[in-house]
């Protein structure tokens, strides 16, 4: 099926995302002494503090500085965990304590998934959300959404999400003047997906969102005009198909500016943990 993507754009729409000073990296001598002598057992009070860390420290992140754009008749809306390695641990810790795990089984737990955690230390995850701003904007992918997302800088995408919804793929006509074509597209209503990004903390990354396309309904200038939509039948009537290409929007990322939420105790320990050699 053809597609826009030999469509060029000299305007691409930026979209920033920093956010301070740079998280400290620190493992303290003192506690990893500490966490070295013999655990004993979490008291439930103890338990109930690290349980409500954890959870403010999730719910935090959920929302870490989300930047939102309008553009091309769309709100895009971006926010970051930018330190996956540790957002991962706290949510397995979440689960054992909400399983009434003993401090024994946790870190035999968190021992047995160290190599997966390790993979996750210099990543960190986007959540892009698209959504049109009025029911006369039309919004479309024309392809998976890994073909939609690029990388410029060191940042290399290691994992896209499906999306939600999962975006749904119809064949639709586009007929430009005495001209019909197929494409294969899916509209959006709304979508939200995740796009895990490895790289160095001191480079900055850009994440581009390209060849989206979409078809603003205008008033018709007389009965006989044959320019429009029919989302029943899946066609479209235009002009121009290139005036459906949208320009990219480029979201600039610097892990190495951004203040993130403070880790948990709890958390830390585990991590320092995890990075001591046994």
């Amino acid at each position: 099926m053809p597609t826009l993507s030999t469509v060029s754009s000299t305007r691409p729409v930026s979209l920033r995302v920093s956010t301070g000073v740079a998280p400290s990296l620190w493992v303290a001598a003192l506690l990893v002494a500490t966490m070295l002598l013999p655990t004993s057992p979490l008291s439930a009070q103890d338990k109930a503090k690290d349980a409500a860390d954890i959870e403010t420290y999730l719910e935090t992140l959920g929302t870490f500085r989300p930047k939102e754009i309008e553009v091309s008749g769309m709100t895009i809306t971006a926010s970051v965990i930018p330190d996956l390695r540790a957002y991962t641990v706290a949510k397995e810790i979440r689960t054992a304590l909400r399983n009434g795990w003993d401090q024994t089984k946790i870190d035999a737990h968190l021992k047995k998934k160290s190599r997966e955690f390790s993979k996750l230390s210099r990543r960190f995850r986007v959540r892009i959300s698209i959504e049109p701003n009025t029911p006369k904007n039309h919004v479309f992918l024309q392809q998976k959404l890994k073909g939609h997302l690029d990388t410029k800088g060191d940042g290399k995408i290691k994992e896209i999400s499906d999306g939600t919804p999962a975006p749904r793929y119809d064949k639709w006509k586009i007929i430009q003047g005495p001209s019909m074509r197929n494409f294969t597209l899916a509209k959006i209503q709304t979508l939200t997906f995740d796009v895990t990004i490895e790289q160095k903390a001191s480079e900055l990354c850009t994440l581009s969102l390209e060849k989206l396309m979409h078809y603003v309904e205008k008033p018709k200038k007389s009965v006989y005009e044959t320019i429009g939509i029919n989302v029943g039948a899946r066609q479209i009537s235009l002009g121009n198909i290139a005036d459906m290409a949208i320009d990219p929007i480029l979201i600039e990322l610097a892990p190495a500016t951004w203040k993130a939420p403070l880790v948990p105790e709890v958390v830390e320990k585990a991590l320092a943990k995890l990075d001591v050699k046994s």
